[in-house]
């Protein structure tokens, strides 16, 4: 053979095949395009239908069995009863490759207002107002599209829907209950509603929502200089935080853009909040939550409880435990960035939002899972000013505006098989 003929035949061969590979990849993207839009009225009536029955926490079994029979019907292995009323499902490729798993949590909330739509809720003082109706569809939209490309599939797809999420008991209980197990994914991913503008994403690399630290303060004592401590120390206690500590209409897009702001106001946070007082014989309890902007901060926040008890009790008798720390919901950076390509494939160019720091008032429970295996949750906008649809996450006229589930689902079903099909 004529020297470096065997060089100039690969490099001839990698040549022709390139183009295949890239018209393969550009023919998956337009088809998780193509389908979300076709499934996007199914979506909605899924989403509608969850939201005119929503169920609180363990008490999920008609979400439950609509989305077990949903994943049926698209030939997905499902397990059900999982933690509770938690819904497994498993999508099986057709091609080897790695397990990754997709999260989405089913319950609502006890409120008051439950709108005047067509398909407001019918069970009397309870509602969907964080967009876990919204969760579910997108999932399920993730579940049909990922389906319909099975034999396009390297690996697997394991779907979580998750009772619980709103007393923070959901996502232990699955994973107690093996929800982890049998295949055990490397990653997870999630999405969760944020009014930020629909058609948007938010993408939070290594950020994400805010853990908290429990704490228990016991004053003892005369009643009078009791009383008088007590309330001494509440009020410090909250004069402590350094971001607001209520949230309200007037400051809800401010909170918005300090989350996408380099250096804002959340960077560097503590927050103090439900501090609740209890008389007991001979004694006074309060009892709150810490919240901070990481661990380094969280002790200095301990430091700070500590030392405020100590100044403003003097000789009254004053003590102070913190509880178990639950984490914080940062997503990890990797994922997240690896992510950015995907989603704006999927959904257009530019259509992402860096979020830059976590969001001080809301937790999620999603953060046990990350404990156990790399996890990114994304923001997905749901807010249109045009239509009226501002609020904020339970808000008692929380809504979204349901174009947000065709995003939801094609957006997170580019990033699924993108991670799947990677080299």
């Amino acid at each position: 053979m004529i020297p470096g003929t065997t060089i100039v035949l690969w490099q001839l061969i990698a040549a022709l095949a390139l183009p295949a590979v890239a018209d393969d990849s550009e023919a998956v993207l337009e088809h998780i395009r193509a389908k979300a839009s076709e499934i996007k009225e199914e979506l909605i009536e899924v989403r509608r239908q969850i939201h005119m029955y929503p169920e609180v926490s363990g008490q999920e079994e008609k979400t439950a069995a609509l989305v077990a029979d949903h994943l049926r019907r698209l030939g997905i292995e499902v397990e059900t009863g999982v933690g509770g009323h938690g819904v497994v499902g498993i999508l099986r490729g057709s091609r080897s490759g790695p397990v990754v798993a997709y999260r989405a949590d089913m319950d609502a909330v006890r409120s008051p207002v439950v709108g005047d739509s067509p398909y407001k809720s019918r069970v009397a003082g309870v509602k969907h107002v964080c967009g876990h109706d919204a969760h579910v569809a997108v999932g399920l939209g993730v579940a049909e599209i990922l389906a319909s490309l099975r034999e396009k599939l390297p690996g697997t797809v394991k779907f979580l829907f998750q009772p619980a999420e709103e007393n923070m008991q959901g996502a232990r209980a699955m994973i107690e209950d093996g929800a982890l197990e049998n295949p055990t994914p490397e990653v997870i991913f999630s999405v969760h509603t944020l009014p930020l503008p629909v058609g948007f994403i938010g993408v939070p690399p290594g950020v994400g929502l805010t853990g908290w630290d429990p704490f228990r303060i016991v004053i003892e004592g005369k009643e009078k200089k009791r009383e008088a401590t007590a309330n001494e120390v509440r009020a410090a206690l909250v004069a402590l935080s350094t971001v607001p500590t209520m949230l309200n209409p007037a400051n809800m897009a401010s909170l918005l853009e300090a989350l996408t702001q380099e250096s804002g106001p959340f960077e560097d946070f503590l927050l103090v909040t439900g501090v609740r007082k209890t008389k007991q014989e001979g004694r006074i309890v309060l009892e709150g939550l810490l919240r901070a902007a990481g661990p380094e901060v969280s002790e200095r926040g301990r430091q700070l409880i500590r030392e405020t008890i100590e100044t403003i009790a003097g000789k009254t008798r004053a003590s102070v435990e913190f509880g178990e720390h639950f984490p914080d919901m940062h997503s990890d950076p990797d994922l997240v960035n690896a992510a950015i390509g995907p989603i704006e494939a999927a959904i257009g160019q530019g259509k992402t939002i860096l979020i830059r720091a976590s969001a001080p008032y809301f937790g999620e429970d999603f953060a046990l899972f990350q404990e156990r295996i790399p996890g990114a949750m994304f923001f997905l906008g749901a807010a249109n000013p045009e239509k009226g649809i501002t609020a904020f996450n339970h808000s008692p006229d929380y809504d979204l505006d349901e174009a947000a589930l065709e995003v939801g689902a094609a957006a997170m079903s580019s990033v699924l098989f993108d991670y799947l099909d990677r080299p």
